[in-house]
C-alpha cells in the first residue's frame, strides 16, 4: 500500500490498562523457563527470550503462534 493510498484519520482518544497477573496468565503462549536466546546454530530456543511463539522481529518470520509478520 503506497502512501497515496493510505485512508488518515485523526484518533478523537485513547484508552491505557493494566492486566491483572490472573489477565496476563490467561493470554500466555509459553512460558520462559532459561534466559538463553538462540542455540549453536542460530535458531531460537524453544522457551527462551526468542521462542517463536512470542512473536517475531524478522520480516519474512511468522510468529508460531498467530502466523503473522513483524510488517
Amino acid at each position: 500500500m503506497s502512501m497515496e493510498d493510505t485512508i488518515h484519520k485523526i484518533i478523537e482518544e485513547i484508552y491505557f490498562g493494566l492486566y491483572s497477573p490472573q489477565d496476563i496468565r490467561r493470554q500466555s503462549v509459553a512460558e520462559i523457563q532459561t534466559a538463553d536466546t538462540y542455540d549453536e546454530d542460530g535458531a531460537p530456543i524453544t522457551s527462551g527470550l526468542m521462542d517463536g511463539r512470542l512473536g517475531t522481529l524478522e520480516p519474512r518470520q511468522r510468529c508460531k503462534t498467530c502466523g503473522n509478520t513483524a510488517i
